[in-house]
């Protein structure tokens, strides 16, 4: 009889591990806070879950000074946070502040005036996008930020006259301009002045431009007096470019200069 009691005194105690093993693991579940907050201390941690949307998860994340500079604690604080929220959430954001700045004081996807994040995740299941939207080149990581976010020197100018060259190339084939001499000579340029990985982002970044730029032109469209209006914008964001990389070669000429006889 006693022997039977131990079993199944045994038995009970053995039932209530499961218990409390399962509850523990549907309270992680159920509540991703605890269990993004469990996972901090890498750099980063929770300052606030701000949204109570099913459909959105909305974090609001500290990132210690000392580790603002480095992108892992960034990637890693998504995969810790997005992969925990509810199944019903299909669009997870994480917006990154440096601990003690301000964060929004609600739920807030846009951003609020005067408060300005380190950084912004979006992670859409349902369209696929999963990126970095806002990214701060002066506080963030530099040389690991995302292409999009233009980062570095020179970068931002670069891309700007990237997109002026390719809008010149598509609108002069929609308004029969002149062949633009310049276009293929300053496009090389750029791109040979960049990463492999920046000239490869650059040229489809040209190309969607110049895609945009081919689209018939309304009736209406002043083709000759643009011409002139968009040769000066390449020009001038060549110019820029070149200024911002301390570049100060003579700018390529406008039109071929005549052959020498």
């Amino acid at each position: 009889m006693r022997k039977n009691f131990g079993i199944l005194l045994i038995g009970l105690i053995l039932l209530g591990l499961v218990v409390v093993i399962i509850a523990n693991s549907e309270n992680r579940a159920s509540n991703p806070a605890q269990h993004a907050e469990d996972t901090a201390g890498q750099g980063w941690s929770i300052a606030q879950h701000a949204s109570h949307d099913p459909v959105i998860t909305l974090t609001y994340v500290y990132v210690e000074p000392a580790a603002a500079r480095r992108r892992a604690v960034y990637d890693d604080a998504v995969s810790a946070i997005c992969p925990q929220r509810s199944p019903r959430s299909n669009i997870c954001s994480v917006q990154f502040y440096l601990s003690g700045d301000a964060i929004p004081s609600r739920a807030r996807i846009t951003r609020q005036e005067g408060i300005n994040p380190l950084a912004t995740w979006w992670e859409n299941d349902t369209s696929g996008l999963r990126e970095y939207n806002t990214w701060d080149c002066d506080r963030a990581p530099v040389e690991d930020a995302p292409m999009r976010a233009l980062c570095g020197q020179g970068v931002a100018e670069a891309y700007g006259a990237i997109l002026s060259l390719a809008l010149r190339e598509g609108i002069g084939e929609a308004c029969r301009w002149p062949v633009n001499k310049i276009g293929e000579p300053a496009l090389s340029e750029i791109l040979s002045a960049v990463s492999t990985d920046r000239a490869v982002y650059f040229r489809a970044a040209y190309d969607r431009m110049l895609e945009t730029g081919r689209k018939p032109v309304d009736p209406s469209y002043d083709c000759r007096r643009y011409q002139s209006v968009s040769d000066k914008a390449v020009a001038e964001d060549m110019a820029k470019w070149r200024r911002a990389i301390g570049r100060h070669d003579a700018p390529l000429p406008a039109k071929a200069p005549p052959k020498q006889r």
